[in-house]
């Protein structure tokens, strides 16, 4: 799991070299990875925030997606739709964000007038049967991947982290027979 993490986050820095986002933020969520990336050529923000308590409309562990705009909202993987649904401007949808088994899923608001930045999920269990067989410990990190040459910037619970402090992540299997650890990459 540490070098699938590691091949993401190299996937992240290439997309920022190329110039195909300006920032991606990384979240390390229990039993995926969140990047939200955004186009520097993005018109509005697909918005999103983890279900800590379940309602009507969401369970726990759920995404909330809000739109910034009146617009359609595309679920996919990196080369094909899966869904769409309209979501009028401050409208907001619950999703599960291992609902599709695909290696990366991506959702993003797209209308006649312009698109938003893109939500990306990638599930952390490589079987893909909804990342039960491993997971990350809880934690509260965040790694953006900047412009121009895929720079890094760490953060613990929202606060800017320095070079000299180490950042690491425990990855666990459910049955408790495995661990190991994963360290953010300071640069």
């Amino acid at each position: 799991v540490p070098g699938y993490i590691s091949d993401i986050l190299h996937e992240l820095s290439q997309e920022a070299i190329l110039r195909e986002y300006k920032k991606s933020s990384v979240y390390f969520e229990n039993s995926y990875l969140l990047a939200d990336s955004r186009n520097a050529d993005a018109d509005f923000t697909l918005g999103w925030e983890k279900v800590l308590t379940a309602t009507d409309d969401c369970r726990e562990g759920d995404i909330r997606l809000k739109s910034s705009d009146d617009a359609e909202l595309l679920s996919g993987s990196a080369d094909k739709v899966f869904s769409s649904v309209h979501l009028p401007k401050d409208g907001a949808i619950c999703v599960d964000p291992l609902e599709y088994k695909e290696r990366e899923l991506v959702y993003n608001l797209d209308s006649d007038t312009g698109f938003s930045n893109e939500i990306r999920i990638f599930p952390l269990n490589l079987n893909l049967r909804g990342s039960d067989d491993i997971y990350l410990e809880d934690n509260d990190y965040r790694l953006d991947i900047l412009q121009p040459y895929g720079q890094k910037k760490r953060y613990q619970g929202g606060i800017p982290m320095d070079e000299n402090t180490d950042a690491t992540i425990t990855v666990k299997s459910t049955d408790g027979e495995a661990e190991t650890t994963f360290d953010l990459p300071k640069k």
